[in-house]
């Protein structure tokens, strides 16, 4: 989001950096003054936690363990981040980092509880899987009680209530909205699923996302802004000009 380097980068979601700071306040609110931090390694998860260690090096905040998630992590080496956990001293995690890699720490956390190292630790979450509802469900013993950092929006009602009324039968246009279903169904469409025309609204999984009003937010001023530039830069009726790969009318400005 470097303006100067991007000239034309608009965005409708916050920076991370505002995210690393919320986290820095919460810390603070609570005094939790000794924490470790796990990411992603990649352009989530690296910006976002160098964010909050300098600012926590600003506040006072110590860090113990820190450690990074490849995408081409292996078991063991989940176990080996696992051990480091387990044995760390700090109590507090911070972790920012994508929602699988998230899922694959956890699955080896279970474990070990189910073995019977019951050790608590308190999760600050970045935003990509606070809202998750298979962490919350499936891991709820480990995140019980975690916090976590999302954007302030307004729910749109008038989206759910069009979404609810969606299944794969009556929206053929969107060809992702099928392997959507099967995610919020755990099947397979045409094998497994069940009755087909149940809603993802109706699905356990499925919660409304703080996202989805900065994503229609997105559209509608993408949509304003082309819708502007045909009425202020466009010949009526509209018409392509396949040579200069604009409207005619736009067109002529350049042909003098």
């Amino acid at each position: 989001s470097n303006r100067e380097e991007f000239g034309y980068f608009y965005r409708t979601v916050p920076s991370d950096d505002q995210q690393a700071q919320a986290m820095i306040d919460l810390a603070l609110y609570f005094n939790w003054r000794y924490v470790s931090t796990i990411h992603s390694n990649d352009l989530y998860g690296e910006p976002g936690i160098e964010k909050f260690k300098q600012l926590a090096e600003m506040n006072g905040i110590c860090i113990d363990l820190d450690e990074g998630i490849d995408d081409v992590f292996s078991p063991s080496q989940y176990e080996t981040l696992t051990n480091k956990i387990f044995n760390s001293t700090a109590n507090v995690i911070v972790m920012f980092a994508s929602h699988h890699h998230v899922l694959g720490l956890f699955e080896h956390i279970l474990d070990r509880q189910t073995r019977g190292e019951k050790r608590k630790f308190l999760w600050i979450a970045s935003d990509a899987w606070i809202e998750s509802t298979e962490v919350a469900t499936k891991y709820s013993d480990i995140v019980a009680g975690m916090w976590g950092v999302v954007p302030l929006t307004n729910l749109q009602p008038q989206f759910f209530d069009y979404f609810s009324q969606l299944t794969p039968s009556n929206n053929k246009r969107n060809p992702w909205f099928k392997q959507y279903y099967e995610y919020y169904y755990n099947c397979t469409y045409d094998d497994s699923c069940p009755d087909q025309g149940m809603h993802i609204t109706e699905s356990p999984l499925f919660s409304n996302n703080s996202y989805t009003p900065l994503v229609i937010d997105a559209v509608y001023s993408f949509a304003h802004a082309l819708d502007n530039f045909l009425e202020e830069n466009c010949d009526k009726p509209l018409v392509w000009d396949p040579v200069s790969l604009t409207c005619q009318g736009e067109a002529n400005k350049y042909n003098g």
